[in-house]
């Protein structure tokens, strides 16, 4: 049997697919033909095995005719299986990826059949899946989000050019040994028009004309991995981009704190986790920055809704602030220089002046000396006004921020898990303060929320859970239309025994 190359497979079946879990993919599944280096598929001449999982095997092979390497995925056939079988699936990654054209995305080159098996053929990357790729000893958080961002990067252009991924995880992202980072495995990908987010739109193809339009979704069994699924895809109802999005989050938290947010040994525990929103809280030490988080926060929420609208958004929630640029040295206008070059001239000339008149003799005349008369000075430029606020907004005592204080209150219950659970997990915790600042844009949704006071002292993270889920709440938008800052005390207590 020919063994893999370049470390790559261990990782592609680290995390189960639904098709695994629920039973599909067993000993009734067809064996592949195999493939050994010297064979030839098409025209392509296979090297080695980068990978084997339940839907297929991914071959590294060479192209003669145009002298460079790529790597050909070799499908499963299951006999008989109509539209919805396995074929088709990579017939929509082809189209899928067809239609893609970014530097975070593989390249397709190629599909066809060859002895009833279908492949793809696309671009090779010399390097390790994602998930390997974190987990390399001496990675920084700040490495693993910058590919996180990348890789981001190319599912916000597989969005923009109409196509949803559907099954986003650290195994299918690849790093190359250059740093490139590129989403591959479109397999589930469907095209937005088809997904049932956005009804029967105009332009819509048939299934016959386009694979990516085809329902893939089968009575009893689930498309995805279930750690990195969305709520929406588990419960089985329509899904959008927001679902790429819960998934990079879930991806994104994995690597950050080296621990996924829901946990289960079973589909069934995994799955009433994602529904039922049961965050973990994220383990002491991981030393992720409280923005950070609570964007991951947002984008892990169970409604759609509540997510960032698209993945720019969520992106940009998770870069870090671009540095200020440096002005530019002033330069002086043609007119300026040519008014210094004037005075520099009428300067020349009156010294010129002055030495002639003192070589022969002359001086001044002391009355008119005596007559100089002194300019004034200019008045004092008046003092700058006082400093307002970052960002434009209101401080909290310079508006009437009643409604947003009382619809706070209204919420209250929203964060009452994160004290609950932190006392479950350690007895010993007291009551306590945390003390949340708001800064809410003029529509009402949460900009930033920034702990200004903790009396827990970062105790179980109580207080980066507060800021989480309050960063995802909406407000009514704060009088005057514009931003506002509010800060608000959490109190949290508990009754104990006598």
């Amino acid at each position: 049997m020919a063994q893999p190359v370049d470390g790559v497979s261990e990782t592609l079946e680290a995390t189960p697919s639904a098709e695994t879990l629920s039973g599909h993919g067993g000993a009734d599944r067809p064996e592949l033909h195999e493939l050994v280096p010297g064979d030839n598929i098409g025209r392509y001449e296979i090297v080695g095995v980068l990978g084997a999982g339940g839907m297929g095997r991914v071959y590294r092979a060479r192209d003669p005719d145009l002298n460079r390497d790529l790597a050909i995925k070799v499908l499963r056939q299951a006999p008989g299986s109509g539209s919805g079988g396995l074929a088709h699936r990579l017939l929509r990654e082809a189209q899928a990826m067809a239609r893609l054209k970014h530097a975070n995305l593989a390249t397709v080159y190629d599909v066809g059949a060859v002895r009833g098996e279908v492949f793809i053929a696309f671009e090779f990357i010399d390097g390790a899946t994602l998930g390997a790729w974190m987990r390399e000893p001496g990675r920084t958080n700040d490495e693993r989000l910058k590919a996180l961002i990348a890789a981001g990067r190319g599912l916000e252009a597989a969005h923009s050019a109409g196509v949803i991924h559907r099954d986003f995880k650290p195994d299918n992202v690849l790093v190359a040994k250059d740093g490139e980072v590129k989403v591959v495995d479109f397999g589930l990908a469907r095209g937005i028009e088809a997904s049932g987010a956005t009804g029967d739109e105009p332009g819509v193809k048939p299934p016959s004309q386009d694979a990516l339009a085809i329902d893939l979704t089968m009575t009893g069994s689930l498309l995805g991995t279930p750690a990195y699924m969305a709520p929406e895809q588990h419960r089985g109802v329509a899904s959008d981009a927001r679902a790429d999005q819960f998934g990079f989050a879930v991806s994104a938290w994995e690597a950050l704190y080296g621990e996924r947010p829901f946990r289960g040994k079973t589909l069934e525990i995994i799955a009433a986790a994602i529904i039922g929103g049961e965050l973990q809280p994220p383990p002491d030490g991981a030393g992720v920055a409280p923005p950070i988080e609570a964007a991951l926060r947002r984008a892990l929420s169970v409604d759609p809704e509540q997510r960032f609208p698209d993945m720019d958004a969520l992106l940009t929630a998770l870069s870090p602030p671009a540095a200020p640029a440096a002005l530019p040295p002033p330069t002086a206008s043609p007119q300026r220089r040519w008014l210094i070059a004037t005075a520099g001239g009428a300067v020349l000339v009156a010294g010129g002046v002055l030495l002639l008149v003192l070589s022969a003799g002359g001086k001044p005349d002391a009355g008119k000396a005596d007559r100089l008369e002194v300019p004034e000075r200019s008045p004092p430029p008046p003092p700058p006004d006082p400093p307002r606020p970052p960002t434009g907004a209101v401080a909290d005592g310079d508006l009437d921020t009643s409604s947003i204080r009382a619809t706070i209150r209204t919420k209250v219950g929203d964060v009452k898990a994160c004290y609950e659970s932190a006392v479950l997990a350690d007895d010993s915790i007291d009551a306590g303060r945390v003390s949340i600042k708001f800064v809410i844009d003029g529509d009402g949704t949460v900009k930033s929320t920034d702990i200004v006071g903790d009396t827990f002292q970062g105790q179980r993270g109580i207080a980066r859970c507060v800021a989480g889920k309050t960063f995802q709440w909406i407000f009514p938008p704060p009088a005057g239309g514009g931003t506002v800052e509010v800060t608000y005390p959490f109190e949290f207590g508990r009754a104990r025994a006598p």
